[in-house]
């Protein structure tokens, strides 16, 4: 930026002193040839000298080095935010690979795996952050394929009871986290029935949030398949889930 700029003064000022220069050698040359200026000569010089005025003029709030520094500095102010700093008694996180990366509290256990975080909380609760394409369901848009791996995370049966999030009872919301990171909210309806003899059918709520990550063409889910309620956890990883700087 200020090799352009340096570029740019200095060619002015070589066009500059070639208009001044010109019009005071050929004034000097009438001179040396004619003891007396011909009036060809004076309205030359004159209309030279009167369109350099002209051009500096209105090149001259073009180039103004003082604002130009400040305005890059500036900029450079605003495209360099500070880093996110951690709440109390949290701790960071951060993938080694896919360049994201949350806050956690120190009493909970993180791990990495492939493809996912296992995060366990000082209640033993677990939480998972899971890394899907973000075309999970083909041939969809983000919002489609998060409502998919959603619904089909909860299909399962077993020899007492099966589990299933139907896609009608799932909604998504996109959501600016107090870290300035967008991603989605999407709220689920787990539904439990239970076989004969203890037929009973049983629903509850869940928090997912997703985060398309900018560096991979994968997004960030942030969810629990187990039972317990876990939307507190979840957001507060959420809320302090970010991107750190390169």
């Amino acid at each position: 930026m200020f090799i352009i700029f340096a570029y740019l003064v200095l060619g002015t000022l070589l066009i500059f002193s070639g208009l001044i220069f010109f019009p005071w050698l050929l004034f000097r040359v009438a001179i040396l040839k004619n003891r007396r200026l011909p009036l060809k000569f004076a309205l030359i010089f004159f209309l030279l000298a009167l369109l350099t005025l002209l051009l500096f003029q209105s090149l001259t709030p073009m180039f103004k080095p003082q604002n130009f520094l400040l305005d890059y500095l500036t900029s450079l102010a605003k495209t360099t935010p500070s880093p996110p700093t951690p709440p109390p008694h949290f701790t960071l996180y951060q993938h080694p690979r896919l360049g994201f990366a949350f806050f956690y509290p120190e009493t909970w256990e993180v791990r990495t795996g492939v493809p996912a975080v296992f995060i366990t909380t000082n209640q033993g609760k677990s939480i998972d952050t899971v890394l899907i394409p973000k075309f999970y369901q083909q041939d969809s848009g983000l919002p489609a394929s998060l409502i998919a791996f959603a619904s089909l995370d909860c299909d399962a049966s077993g020899p007492q009871s099966s589990t299933s999030c139907p896609q009608e009872k799932i909604s998504i919301t996109p959501y600016l986290n107090p870290l300035k990171t967008e991603g989605y909210l999407l709220r689920r309806t787990f539904v439990e029935y239970r076989y004969p003899p203890q037929s009973s059918l049983n629903e509850f709520t869940q928090t997912i949030s997703a985060f398309p990550l900018t560096s991979a063409d994968y997004i960030a889910v942030i969810f629990t398949s187990r039972r317990p309620d876990a939307d507190t956890e979840i957001r507060i990883l959420t809320d302090n889930f970010f991107y750190p700087r390169p």
